[in-house]
């Protein structure tokens, strides 16, 4: 999506198990991507992405779009 439509403002939000699941990062401006990797802490968040999500304050008129397994879009929904 991002790369289809480059002038978006966007940020990636990556959940991953460990950092070598971090598949295309280079691709993505390094402020406009942060990885969470539940399974070591080598990443931006070490933990799993629905946890960071809890943690953070986003803006209350962002649009996500969610991708990925089921059970983590109903637990960030």
């Amino acid at each position: 999506m991002v790369k289809s439509y480059s002038e978006i403002a966007y940020h990636v939000i990556h959940g991953v198990r460990d950092i070598t699941e971090a598949y295309e990062k280079e691709d993505y401006e390094p402020k406009r991507y942060t990885v969470c990797t539940s399974r070591d802490d080598k990443g931006d968040f070490s933990g799993r992405l629905t946890e960071y999500l809890k943690q953070t304050d986003f803006n209350a008129n962002l649009c996500f779009y969610l991708c990925g397994n089921n059970e983590m879009i109903y637990d960030a929904k």
